[in-house]
């Protein structure tokens, strides 16, 4: 399937997800174990990588300080990237 067919598909969940996450006040805070800058960016974080793998990315949590979404394989793949501060 074609990226811009996929997207389409998930056009309504998409809007959903955007909507879920700016909820969340994700301003840095204090540092935790594996939330860097703090609990509410790291709900954040974990947050955006569920809702990505929920709609069919592969994701990553590196260590709280970045997490990313990717779908493709080979030379042509679409990644996101998601940046704590």
């Amino acid at each position: 399937m074609e990226l811009n067919e996929h997207v389409t598909q998930l056009q309504e969940p998409l809007v959903q997800a955007l909507q879920e996450l700016i909820r969340y006040p994700s301003v840095r805070g204090e540092a935790a174990p594996r939330r860097p800058f703090g609990d509410e960016v790291g709900q954040a974080l974990e947050c955006a990588l569920a809702i990505a793998g929920g709609l069919g990315f592969r994701t990553a949590n590196l260590d709280g300080y970045v997490g990313y979404a990717e779908w493709g394989k080979g030379e042509e793949y679409v990644a996101v990237l998601a940046i704590s501060m």
